[in-house]
């Protein structure tokens, strides 16, 4: 949701009349408390809160804090609070407790599917005594860290963090909450020299402190009152901050922040309003989600707009390549990739590629914590590989897989994978006659569903840059750098015009692996006044727009993303004969499709010598491609996402 500029200081101050309440309930009964963390911080650095922070955390002795829990039930106002404790709500797993303003609404980004009550809150922290035996200390610290990965997993070694893996799968994430807080909680702070905040998610040696820092509460100013610190605040915020009077920069301020999915001062929280239990759950798994590559946007294309009433959608990228990433909607969570392209090892990737291809439970074990009721792979090979055999699935095949009959393995390692999906997504003709050619035994599961495009999007898109126009014939080839991309061939096309004396421009857009060696092939053809190269573009569709004739030069595809972005801008294309090149032509009725470089050559020469054949293309394409307009996709895919998961219920 768009929020209000001067939100936050709303929010704080809505908070502030918690902190109110709280304190008056407190002194009543003589409960002794501290503000703490960034909450002290703020009342020493900045009379007040902190300007950029959005939360409030008190903290009391162990004795105190079961004491002010039964007190707040007794005496707060039910009609306004609500205590919040981990014994009351199921899917509630932390090991604090809050106290929320239900007059309130405030759903945060980390918890908007959780279903428990999310309004304005405070956090209230129990502190419990440290043993002095070292050797309990370290039973503490474990409980502590397994306590803690109820709801999040913090631990770090090894050892400990499969053992817990194993815990979690058998007893599951509440037993665990339950057993470990009754051993953390068991040491009295009177009879302890130390004093650990033990359910706050830093570490343990932060939170350990000696009681006489705490000492006596101390009231000091925080904006229109006065509110209690540790006694020896300065060592307290030195242990836990360091250097706590230096502003942190804007990237650590922005880590910390909060960040509000829905907040509305006014709107008195209901869980119906903003959870359904029948919401399906889906996970798209990707190769790459951050190639810049045309399958990229069409998962986004698709998970846009798919009806967020009915679905909640994950994505996961196998591949991190950190060149361009899709924009998608608030509510649609990207997980952390499984890996770094730029900064993991070469070991690591290799020995992934076999745990993939051998177990690939470990890495869905350590990748894909969640349950969803339909997980879709986006695309054949190591997408497929990462499917739960637990719940339905969908193979969405990209390009034709004639290439897997001539590699044995990757022929039986697809075939295992089509074994337990429920469907197999074909977006082209091409690609479907390659799925029943190569695995006929599968030809039951196989549905078509071209890809959908925005076609409005892309020309409000094409017009955000203005580039000058070339006074020859501009021909664009525009797509990845790599041996199936092909563009050499691209070059080789620009060498033949050249020898036949054709006036014209040739642009490169992208980047990759054949990056040197294309600038080598424009040096030996003596190309430099007819070919240059642009690099990657983050908005492509001005230099599209830009150009008469796209170039599509790969040995093989599925359902060629540029053709259609190409004939929605009125540009005609010339393309090798690849999967879909006929589909979206509409049989060359929009774009022509040449067998060898020589009939690839000629028909540049049409397009660029006969206006009238150009602009029959031209006008037929920008017509056609309402073909495939994201509107037909979306019905096709919610139709089938039904048919395999069921319908929602209002």
């Amino acid at each position: 949701m768009k929020l209000e500029k001067d939100y936050k200081r709303k929010l704080q101050l809505k908070i502030l009349d918690i902190v109110k309440d709280i304190d008056d309930v407190c002194k009543k009964n003589n409960i002794e408390y501290y503000i703490l963390y960034g909450s002290a911080l703020g009342a020493i650095r900045h009379k007040g809160f902190i300007p950029w922070d959005d939360d409030f955390d008190i903290g009391m002795t162990y004795d105190n804090y079961v004491k002010f829990l039964e007190v707040c039930e007794q005496q707060l106002d039910k009609n306004k609070y609500y205590v919040q404790t981990p014994d009351k709500e199921e899917d509630y797993y932390l090991s604090f407790s809050k106290i929320r303003d239900i007059t309130t609404t405030l759903i945060e980004e980390g918890n908007k599917d959780i279903d428990i009550v999310r309004s304005i809150y405070v956090d209230v922290f129990p502190i419990v005594g440290c043993p002095d035996n070292k050797f309990k200390e370290g039973i503490l610290k474990i409980n502590r860290a397994f306590m803690l990965s109820a709801n999040k997993n913090i631990i770090n070694n090894k050892v400990l963090r499969g053992i817990f893996n194993v815990i979690l799968k058998i007893f599951g994430r509440k037993r665990i909450l339950k057993y470990t807080t009754k051993r953390c909680f068991k040491y009295d702070c009177n009879s302890s020299k130390y004093w650990v905040s033990i359910a706050d998610g830093d570490s343990f040696e932060q939170n350990k402190l000696e009681k006489s820092v705490y000492g006596k509460p101390r009231y000091i100013d925080f904006e229109d009152t006065k509110l209690p610190v540790p006694e020896k605040t300065d060592e307290y915020l030195r242990n836990i901050y360091g250097n706590y009077m230096e502003i942190p920069s804007k990237e650590q301020i922005k880590d910390r922040e909060h960040t509000p999915y829905f907040l509305d001062f006014n709107l008195p929280y209901k869980k119906s309003t903003f959870y359904s239990d029948n919401k399906k759950k889906l996970l798209f798994i990707i190769w790459s989600f951050s190639y810049g590559g045309g399958a990229e946007k069409i998962l986004a294309n698709i998970v846009n707009n798919i009806d967020s009433n009915k679905y909640k959608i994950d994505i996961i990228e196998y591949w991190n390549a950190n060149i361009k990433r899709e924009y998608v909607n608030d509510g649609i969570t990207i997980l952390p990739p499984i890996i770094n392209a730029q900064k993991d090892s070469k070991i690591k990737k290799v020995l992934y590629k076999i745990i993939l291809e051998t177990f690939p439970n470990i890495l869905r074990r350590k990748y894909i914590r969640e349950n969803y009721d339909a997980e879709i792979s986006f695309n054949y090979m190591i997408p497929t590989f990462l499917l739960s055999k637990k719940c339905k699935t969908i193979s969405w095949i990209h390009g034709d897989v004639y290439d897997l009959q001539k590699n044995k393995r990757n022929y039986l390692l697809q075939r295992k994978s089509f074994k337990y999906v429920d469907k197999i997504v074909a977006i082209s003709n091409n690609t479907y006659n390659s799925l029943i050619d190569v695995y006929p035994e599968y030809s039951n599961k196989v549905i078509l569903i071209n890809n959908g495009f925005n076609t409005k999007e892309i020309i409000q898109k094409s017009k955000e840059i203005k580039l000058s126009k070339s006074k020859v014939p501009s021909l664009l080839f525009i797509n990845r750098f790599d041996e199936n991309k092909n563009p050499i061939f691209a070059v080789e096309v620009a060498k033949i015009l050249k020898e036949d004396n054709i006036n014209f421009k040739l642009y490169f857009v992208g980047k990759g692996d054949l990056d040197t060696k294309i600038n080598e092939k424009i040096k030996e053809y003596n190309l430099g006044s007819e070919v240059e190269i642009l690099g990657y573009k983050k908005n492509p569709y001005p230099y599209i727009r830009n150009s008469d004739i796209v170039l599509g030069c790969s040995k093989s595809e599925g359902f060629p993303t540029i053709f259609v972005e190409a004939i929605t801008l009125g540009k005609p294309f010339v393309t090798t004969n690849v999967g879909g090149a006929a589909e979206i032509s509409d049989n060359q009725k929009c774009g022509l499709i040449a067998d060898n470089i020589n009939d690839y050559v000629n028909d540049i020469k049409i397009l660029i010598n006969d206006k009238n054949e150009y602009k029959k293309l031209s006008e037929y394409g920008k017509k056609y491609v309402e073909t495939f307009s994201i509107e037909k996709q979306i019905q096709k895919i919610d139709k089938l996402i039904e048919g395999l998961v069921g319908a929602n219920d209002d």
